[in-house]
């Protein structure tokens, strides 16, 4: 998972924000995460960043993500519906405490590969009504599975990462003739140029 950019100029970090993320970093370290040595750097580098695009970068390579660089926009926070059709949330996003999804008939793609969590634990509520929803998560984060399948399907693929500090997922599901599933995100393909 990655820090959400976009256009728009980066919000100034709070001395909370700062705080936060250097509370992460003690914990990846006691973890085993990271060094001693990179620890210390990643916390003085906390306590002096401007930004919060900063502070994300900071623990961009960690499952705990105290803050995101920009809030999440209405696309965001608001419920992902599709009836009669296909919808998806990839690449770089928002991911809210709370998000709705509903598939009827349709079917919807959540990919945390490149999300940005401003919440250690979130909670995605799933609905699918002869549907599907599929949620494609990174390895060493979290996910509860929880809900009900009439005639339909709810599965989790992956298994529990050991780091009880992980980055939490709690998936609500209804699958009412249809399936709620979570797995591994897709292997990229590489880009042509891209610039490495």
């Amino acid at each position: 998972m990655e820090p959400y950019r976009n256009d728009r100029v980066p919000l100034r970090a709070a001395d909370a924000d700062r705080e936060r993320v250097a509370d992460a970093l003690r914990r990846a370290v006691e973890a085993g995460r990271l060094t001693v040595d990179e620890g210390h750097e990643r916390v003085e580098r906390a306590y002096a960043a401007k930004t919060l695009e900063e502070l994300a970068a900071l623990t961009v390579d960690l499952p705990e993500r105290p803050v995101a660089p920009t809030p999440a926009s209405r696309a965001d926070t608001g419920p992902i519906v599709a009836i009669l059709a296909g919808a998806n949330r990839t690449g770089r996003w928002v991911v809210p405490e709370r998000l709705r999804v509903v598939a009827v008939l349709g079917s919807v793609e959540l990919d945390l590969s490149e999300a940005a969590v401003a919440r250690r634990e979130v909670t995605i509520e799933a609905y699918a009504v002869l549907g599907a929803v599929e949620l494609r998560v990174p390895e060493g984060v979290r996910v509860v599975l929880t809900g009900t399948a009439i005639a339909g399907s709810r599965e989790c693929r992956l298994p529990t990462p050991p780091d009880p500090d992980a980055l939490t997922v709690n998936v609500q599901a209804v699958a009412l003739m249809g399936s709620v599933e979570v797995k591994r995100p897709k292997r990229r393909k590489l880009r042509r140029g891209r610039r490495g």
